[in-house]
């Protein structure tokens, strides 16, 4: 796993750099979209250590704030491109479901930005798809989540936060309960 092995050489080397943000804020997107397109959902638990160390508050070994940490992530909602921010979405469901704690009130402050700007017709993308119908039954696994943000409306937008901030409640229940 090639991928990996090179994630985990770039986070040594940005734990004795210091976490020099703008590199950081440069390759995490590349690094999150490549997980999304390449890591088929079964070998997902392979990264857990690794972007736990990276994004988790509780065990990360970075001195530096998590807002910081994942400023990429509030550049991609802040970008006004409606594709940009679905990909955004898919990172946070990616950490979700590796059970990595995302402080509340950055993600509350993280999906506000992305729901003001899905709100504000002068932000959206020219070039997204015109919204197709959602059907009532449809289960999708976090695998296929992916596939749903490329194609669908903004309301898909809106379903995937709602699937992240449950998800972060249930791992932040399951730390209160353990």
């Amino acid at each position: 796993m090639g991928n990996k092995n090179s994630l985990e050489r770039i986070f040594t080397l940005e734990k004795l750099a210091g976490h020099a943000c703008p590199v950081w804020e440069r390759i995490m997107p590349e690094w999150m979209n490549a997980i999304r397109s390449n890591v088929p959902p079964e070998r997902l638990r392979e990264f857990k250590s690794l972007l736990s160390d990276m994004f988790d508050p509780v065990v990360s070994p970075f001195k530096v704030p998590m807002d910081v940490v994942m400023a990429f992530i509030k550049n991609g909602f802040e970008s006004g491109s409606e594709s940009l921010q679905r990909q955004t979405l898919t990172w946070l469901q990616i950490l979700s479901e590796l059970d990595i704690i995302i402080k509340i009130h950055m993600l509350v402050n993280m999906l506000q930005l992305a729901m003001d700007s899905l709100q504000n017709p002068s932000l959206e993308d020219p070039h997204s798809e015109p919204p197709s119908p959602v059907h009532q039954g449809d289960i999708l696994n976090a695998g296929q989540w992916s596939t749903v943000l490329e194609s669908e409306s903004t309301l898909a937008s809106f379903i995937m936060m709602l699937d992240i901030i449950v998800k972060q409640d249930a791992i932040l229940l399951a730390s209160v309960m353990a």
